[in-house]
């Protein structure tokens, strides 16, 4: 009696923790896809004032690090290793400080700069202009981001109850953040929120794939192996969320600066690149070593008659090419970064 009362407990709990989850995970797809249609409306309203330089901190000041072709910095005269000493007659001490000044001085506003080159002072003006948009690149991720929310639901509606189906329509939903998300440089509380959503996104997205990959469909392990394991695979995207954290406040001698920028980004997507690379191999190895008749597959088409099995195949197969979608995807959004940071938040530009 005593026992069948215990089961008919744990059963109720499972049921209701089961529709808790349901609904948190609900309420967490449609908040994502109303904060990625906001983004995207402010994305393409808001444009922000740009003289082309990318400014650094240096020993000797605020140095021109990068001046963009056909920029009005250029245009101005304005070359790369200029020090630059006061904007509109008020001293500069800090790249941030150049950035908030163009800020608010607007759009097609002329605005006096004062520099230095090898010793010799000078006074130049530029006008600004809408700093330039990587609009190709951020609609292929939205495309992209579309295609992963698809195809979670795809396999949730016709296998909710598969293995890990559920981590699976998760590592979907991160991705969709991931590629959908691109802060605007408003820098507002929503941008912000925006903004550390996708770095986290970028970060826990392919850390979920590669953790389905050691997992699925079903395998067994001891507890303990299974705890090391966990901490094994997350403990490297918290330890670069922290890092990226200190950089963006500038704490524990963290610098928050434009080559701390571009470096983060590298060692991010560098990050994404070896994680579903490595989920590949684990893949490819796990297909390998199963037995006869269990994840073969023949012309696409599963030797198993076991619809769970071919289930199976079928996702395998899906992850497979995404996987290798992704990392061509990283490698080439890596070559770009460069040219079309704007400012992260706190960072010197």
């Amino acid at each position: 009696m005593k026992q069948n009362l215990r089961v008919s407990v744990v059963s109720v709990l499972v049921a209701i923790g089961t529709r808790v989850g349901a609904v948190i995970l609900a309420i967490a797809t449609m908040a994502a896809i109303v904060f990625a249609l906001l983004n995207f409306d402010q994305r393409a309203r808001f444009e922000s004032p740009d003289d082309g330089v990318s400014w650094r901190d240096t020993d000797r000041g605020v140095e021109a690090w990068h001046v963009a072709p056909n920029s009005p910095a250029q245009k101005a005269g304005i070359r790369t290793g200029d020090q630059l000493i006061e904007i509109n007659g008020t001293a500069v001490i800090s790249s941030i400080q150049a950035t908030k000044k163009l800020w608010r001085a607007g759009l097609w506003t002329q605005v006096r700069y004062k520099l230095s080159r090898s010793g010799e002072e000078f006074e130049t003006p530029l006008v600004t202009t809408p700093a330039e948009k990587p609009a190709s690149i951020e609609n292929y991720l939205r495309f992209a981001g579309l295609l992963y929310l698809f195809i979670g639901f795809f396999i949730l509606w016709k296998r909710w109850n598969a293995p890990r189906a559920i981590h699976f329509y998760i590592f979907c939903l991160v991705s969709f953040i991931f590629c959908s998300f691109h802060y605007s440089g408003k820098l507002d509380a929503f941008d912000y929120e925006v903004y550390w959503a996708g770095i986290v996104a970028r970060l826990l997205a392919p850390t979920l794939l590669l953790h389905f990959a050691l997992v699925f469909p079903e395998r067994t392990e001891p507890a303990s192996r299974s705890v090391r394991n966990w901490l094994l695979v997350y403990s490297i995207p918290v330890v670069l969320l922290a890092v990226h954290i200190l950089v963006a406040t500038s704490n524990f001698g963290f610098w928050a600066s434009f080559g701390a920028r571009v470096t983060l980004d590298q060692m991010e997507l560098g990050y994404l690149g070896l994680c579903y690379l490595a989920t590949s191999l684990v893949f490819y190895f796990s297909y390998r070593n199963a037995p006869s008749g269990v994840l073969r597959v023949r012309s696409g088409v599963s030797t198993s008659t076991n619809p769970r099995e071919s289930m199976c195949s079928r996702m395998r197969r899906l992850i497979w090419r995404t996987s290798r979608r992704a990392v061509c995807r990283a490698c080439s959004t890596g070559s770009a970064t460069g040219r079309f940071i704007t400012a992260m938040p706190g960072t010197r530009r």
